[in-house]
């Protein structure tokens, strides 16, 4: 195919809503993400040469699809790869149509500083590495992808072997039930609490972007969810007809 239908230019702006649905709450790596926007923008690039809607494509021009690279003589390990990745898509847009899109909750200021202090009183698994570990994911808003690759021998020098994926979730998942909160809390849930707390605390949503390496200013504009009370207050203190009420209320 020609290098230019495989620029971002010609993904679909669905599938972009994919890649930043794959990115803010699947929390995939950058690594992952990049293959499934190469994949996808052969897809697109293929669609949009025949004039086809790549989001409207049915299971024949998708077939066709397979065949265009099967003439190119692409590797079948390439094959499997980038029909696995336009098969995610279109599992994730039948989903996408009938429910809105979830984001995983948010812990506020308060919930998130007892989180981080219950390794401390549960006495369940392992204290000190428990803190640590939620601690890095929120203070530096991790992808559970990026903790997992983390080593102590990487930090101090030492020894150590990375925790899995599938383990970092697991014991989250103790401290959840152990929290009493009441909410879904995983993982990357400590990643939307990083940002959401960065802007309600006024700090620039194109810094928090920077820090969470979207591609996409509105990606993080849906990540960090907006304390609305927040909002009203800061809207009383800077807005001039509020003042004026405030001032004329005494």
């Amino acid at each position: 195919m020609r290098n230019e239908e495989l620029g971002m230019e010609q993904i679909h702006p669905v599938m972009k809503e994919y890649l930043d649905y794959l990115d803010s709450v699947r929390g995939e790596s950058a690594r992952t993400l990049e293959a499934y926007r190469r994949d996808l923008a052969h897809f697109a690039g293929y669609c949009s040469s025949r004039g086809i809607d790549p989001a409207l494509a049915n299971p024949y021009e998708v077939q066709g699809f397979v065949a265009r690279l099967s003439f190119e003589r692409a590797a079948p390990a390439s094959i499997n790869r980038r029909l696995s990745s336009v098969r995610g898509f279109f599992r994730w847009l039948l989903r996408n149509v009938k429910t809105p899109q979830n984001l995983p909750v948010v812990l506020w200021e308060g919930e998130m500083a007892d989180f981080a202090a219950l390794p401390e009183t549960a006495h369940m698994l392992w204290p000190e590495r428990d803190k640590a570990l939620v601690l890095a994911m929120y203070s530096a808003g991790l992808r559970i992808s990026e903790l997992a690759g983390l080593t102590v021998k990487m930090i101090t020098g030492g020894r150590g072997r990375p925790l899995s994926v599938p383990g970092v979730r697991w014991i989250i998942g103790r401290y959840a039930q152990a929290s009493g909160l009441g909410k879904n809390i995983r993982p990357h849930s400590f990643r939307h609490s990083f940002a959401t707390h960065l802007v309600n605390a006024g700090c620039d949503v194109r810094v928090v972007q920077e820090m969470l390496g979207h591609a996409s200013l509105s990606t993080t504009q849906r990540y960090a969810h907006v304390n609305i009370e927040g909002l009203k207050k800061a809207y009383a203190r800077a807005h001039p007809h509020s003042r004026k009420r405030a001032t004329n209320g005494k």
